[in-house]
């Protein structure tokens, strides 16, 4: 139930935030305009994904995690959307949580026997660079 309720929120958001800017002759100011529509319907759509996959893991039809790259595709276009080194960095936080949450439950997977030890290196790697990329945004 709530997932079909996603997905209709994901269609009228869509719906409402495509409007086109016509093909005459347009300022760069209007490009950005249009960019930044694209940029937030991207988003709308991409949280819609991840609420449509966290929904899943709730009822038991998919494992958690699942949404990586749905995550990965949604940080990026927050930090293209944010306005200030503030926002960014809240972005880069958020992601490093994610992350963080992720590895916590590959390791307790290894630990009780379902995942291969191996499997955990994977997802350090997405944390370390989450963190790296924090890490350098601060330094800026």
């Amino acid at each position: 139930m709530r997932a079909a309720a996603v997905l209709i929120f994901a269609t009228a958001v869509l719906a409402f935030s495509s409007q086109v800017v016509g093909n005459s002759e347009r300022s760069p100011d209007d490009l950005d305009v249009e960019l930044r529509q694209l940029l937030e319907q991207h988003r709308a759509t991409l949280k819609a994904a991840i609420e449509l996959q966290e929904a899943l893991v709730r009822e038991h039809k998919v494992p958690p995690f699942q949404h990586v790259d749905l995550q990965i595709s949604l940080t990026e276009v927050e930090l293209e959307l944010a306005a200030s080194r503030e926002e960014r960095l809240a972005v880069h936080e958020s992601n490093v949580t994610f992350f963080r949450l992720r590895e916590e439950y590959a390791q307790a997977k290894a630990r009780a026997g379902f995942r291969d030890i191996s499997d955990i290196l994977p997802v350090q790697i997405d944390r370390q660079r989450a963190e790296i990329a924090m890490h350098r945004e601060r330094l800026q």
